[in-house]
């Protein structure tokens, strides 16, 4: 219904495309993933404990990976996009 008011009101015309990009992956390393499931019920405490990470900034995040038994791998991604071939910025009118 939405689609048709806008093609109505604004002449909005869109299609649809699959595009590849540069992405990266959060994948296992050779060892393994160090990261352990948290049981149901449980919640989380803040405040620092044995075994506990504390991560600030970007570049902490990828440095501390290799602890936890991961990385990042670079890979090209497929992702479906919405691109507009046309629409009027005035709405006609009711």
């Amino acid at each position: 219904m939405l689609r048709n008011l806008l093609a109505e009101r604004f002449k909005l015309a869109v299609h649809r495309e699959s595009r590849e990009f540069s992405g990266y992956a959060l994948v296992q390393t050779k060892g393994g993933s160090k990261l352990q499931e948290v049981p149901s019920g449980s919640s989380m405490i803040s405040g620092r404990s044995p075994g506990s990470l504390k991560i600030t900034g970007a570049m902490a995040i990828v440095a501390a990976l290799p602890q936890l038994g991961l990385k990042l791998e670079p890979r090209k991604l497929q992702k479906d996009i919405v691109v507009v071939d046309y629409a009027e910025t005035v709405p006609a009118e009711n």
